[in-house]
C-alpha cells in the first residue's frame, strides 16, 4: 500500500506562484449551526453565515514579494494545489489579515476570504 502525502504542493494567486511555508488552513464556508438551549431543552438552531477562507504563511522572497501589493489583493483567484491530489479554489477573494511579517524567518501571515458560493474543492 502506498503512503499518502499531505501538505501544500503550490499556491497561486491570480496565476502567480507564491512560496508557502508550513501548512494551510481552509474552509469552503457556508452555514455554521449552533444549538440554542433553554432552561428546559434545546429550543432550536442558530445559523450564521461564514465566508470561505484560506490562511497560510507565505515566505517573503525578498524583492520578488511586494508586501503592499499582497495586502491590497482584491477580487483574486486563489488556487491551492494539495499533495493529496485535491485543489482548493477561491474566486473573487480578498486579502483579510494584518500583513504581519516576521523578519527573522521571512514569514508573512496571509488570509484570503471569499463568498462560499465562490469556493470549490476540485
Amino acid at each position: 500500500m502506498a503512503q499518502r502525502r499531505f501538505g501544500v504542493k503550490q499556491l497561486l494567486i491570480d496565476g502567480v506562484v507564491y512560496l508557502v511555508k508550513g501548512g494551510t488552513n481552509y474552509s469552503l464556508g457556508g452555514e455554521k449551526r449552533e444549538s440554542v438551549m433553554g432552561q428546559d431543552r434545546r429550543h432550536g438552531v442558530k445559523i450564521t453565515r461564514i465566508p470561505a477562507y484560506a490562511e497560510m504563511t507565505i515566505t517573503d522572497a525578498g524583492s520578488d514579494t511586494n508586501l503592499r501589493a499582497l495586502t491590497d489583493i482584491k477580487d483574486a483567484t486563489i488556487t491551492i494545489e494539495l499533495e493529496n491530489g485535491k485543489t482548493i479554489k477561491l474566486g473573487h477573494a480578498n486579502y483579510c489579515a494584518e500583513g504581519k511579517v516576521t523578519a527573522e524567518e521571512g514569514e508573512i501571515e496571509a488570509r484570503f476570504e471569499a463568498d462560499s458560493e465562490n469556493a470549490e474543492e476540485i
